[in-house]
């Protein structure tokens, strides 16, 4: 009989893996991941009860001490194709998704478990744990060796073979043409962004207003994010050519709103990441995609993917329930904008209705 799939890897800290992994975790119990593993590196990913909403987690395998993978026979070829491809989406912007195929070994196993076990020393031990991991496909167990100062402790999951029933959200991203936004955006600027629209009391949305090249000559700004609360709306704009966005390909302009919640969930990573890639493609599906460094300058990523709300903020047509696209911003957000804003970052408004 063939051998069973399975694979084993080590790291010498445990707190990168635990980091990546709590960005896509939406602080629910019942909440199952679903792993992917190959010689290329690990696809750690899930979504929400509803399907409008997913994460996935990338780590190439320079990351791990050592990764081994067996796979089955008839995997073998796939596995040796994708040999020297990675999980992650490439470090050029452009280059979006994974590539398919690179996937050998899959099970789904309780990510609040998993995260519960890797942090058995305490959250502050993280970077001092050692970590080694396996899963024998014949016996469905993910095995954890845990070390910190001379303690080892075991854990092993059960786990559920097979594939998720996941819609394929990152579709919706193949087809270039059907991408007209790109932007490359500051970490820190963008988190400062949203921590100052979250504290918005009553907010349940976040709009997002992109303006094309001939907007942003009409003193319009690129991106310009707002919502609506209880003591009035918030904003925070973002120049064209400002340092904080690196990268500006926006084909015509576009306004989509987004749930408040999805999105708390969708910046998660954007303490631990240095750049952030947003895409939104014709129907308003918005790419998060967060760029987090390791220690030893190893590139992982986390990304999300949202749909859009039903109906965008500037009460336009539907479109099948996923979203509207604007031709303009709204005359309000526009008149917003603080206009001596020097252009050296994102600049924020807040208004009482």
């Amino acid at each position: 009989a063939p051998a069973a799939a399975g694979f084993s890897f080590a790291l010498e800290s445990a707190q990168v893996l635990h980091r990546l992994l709590s960005s896509i975790w939406f602080g629910k119990k019942n909440q199952i991941a679903q792993f992917a593993v190959s010689t290329g590196g690990v696809k750690v990913s899930g979504e929400n009860d509803a399907k409008s909403f997913h994460a996935a987690a990338y780590i190439k395998m320079e990351l791990f001490r050592d990764l081994q993978v067996t796979a089955r026979a008839a995997a073998a070829a796939v596995l040796q194709s994708t040999a020297d491809s990675s999980l992650a989406p490439s470090a050029s912007p452009a280059a979006g998704a994974a590539p398919r195929g690179a996937e050998s070994v899959k099970f789904r196993v309780s990510l609040s478990a998993l995260l519960d076990c890797m942090a058995v020393f305490g959250l502050t031990q993280l970077a001092h744990t050692s970590l080694t991991a396996s899963y024998d496909e014949a016996d469905g167990l993910f095995r954890l060796s845990l070390e910190y100062d001379g303690t080892i402790t075991e854990c092993e999951l059960r786990t559920m073979a097979g594939e998720a029933d996941e819609l394929n959200f990152t579709d919706g991203f193949v087809d270039v043409s059907r991408v007209p936004t790109k932007l490359l955006v500051n970490s820190d600027a963008l988190r400062e962004a949203f921590t100052t629209l979250f504290d918005t009391a009553n907010a349940t949305s976040i709009a997002f207003t992109i303006a094309d090249d001939a907007g942003c000559n009409a003193d319009e700004p690129r991106l310009l994010l707002s919502t609506d609360g209880s003591a009035g709306r918030c904003s925070v704009s973002f120049a064209s050519k400002s340092p904080s966005v690196r990268l500006e390909e926006v084909e015509y302009p576009q306004s989509f709103s987004y749930s408040l919640a999805a999105l708390a969930n969708a910046v998660k990573g954007l303490p631990h990441s240095t750049e952030t890639y947003m895409r939104v493609n014709d129907r308003g599906m918005l790419s998060v995609s967060h760029k987090v460094l390791s220690n030893d300058a190893v590139t992982s990523f986390v990304t999300y993917i949202l749909l859009a709300d039903n109906e965008a903020e500037d009460g336009g047509d539907e479109e099948e329930g996923v979203g509207v696209e604007g031709a303009t911003p709204v005359e309000r957000e526009r008149e917003e904008v603080d206009s001596d804003d020097d252009g050296d970052g994102g600049s924020v408004h807040s208004s009482d209705e």
